[in-house]
């Protein structure tokens, strides 16, 4: 695996935690069946972390390999070629 594979894990990482905590938190408040407080406390300490810990790493390889900007590119999620127009989205560590 190389090294940029690894950034792209890691910035995926960071960016499906807190959207798992959302799914999670949203769609059992949604089904009218909430969490208690203890298991929304184990989900919201669960995600967060993991996203901290995986933008942690990213700062760290950065700054081991030498890389100052990361980019994650998700591709483009809207196109419409006859007005010329696309919805890019990109995520940057710098």
């Amino acid at each position: 695996m190389s090294v940029d594979q690894l950034f792209q894990i890691l910035g995926v990482i960071v960016l499906l935690a807190p959207t798992v905590l959302l799914i999670v938190l949203g769609g059992r408040a949604l089904m009218g069946r909430p969490l208690s407080e203890s298991a929304t406390n184990t989900w919201t300490y669960g995600t967060i972390m993991t996203g901290f810990l995986a933008s942690i790493t990213i700062v760290v390889m950065m700054l081991a390999v030498g890389t100052r900007l990361v980019t994650l590119e998700l591709g483009n999620w809207v196109v419409i070629p006859e007005q010329h127009f696309h919805f890019h989205l990109k995520f940057i560590f710098d």
